[in-house]
């Protein structure tokens, strides 16, 4: 996922909801995220959840879809600027 679509479904008010792909690199108990995304995940309004999770259990990602969708806009962090290029 990338700056610009995280910032256009905020702005439509869209639930967020990110899957850590299973090859995506974890570093002590965290991975690398881009600022939009860990300050929504951080206020409640984007969900994170891995693969694992979710991909033999279509209940689990119904359930989280519903969740995110189901938060108060409200708690939205989108006022940080974009980046201009991702590498």
């Amino acid at each position: 996922m990338i700056d610009w679509e995280i910032k256009a479904s905020l702005d439509v008010q869209m639930g967020l909801v990110v899957i850590k792909r299973p090859t995506l690199p974890v570093i002590g108990d965290a991975s690398h995220k881009p600022a939009c995304l860990h300050g929504n995940i951080d206020s409640g309004c984007a969900q994170w959840t891995t693969f694992e999770a979710v991909i033999y259990d279509h209940r689990a990602l119904k359930t989280i879809i519903e969740g995110t969708m189901a938060m108060p806009k409200t708690i939205i962090v989108n006022h940080r600027p974009m980046i201009g290029r991702n590498v």
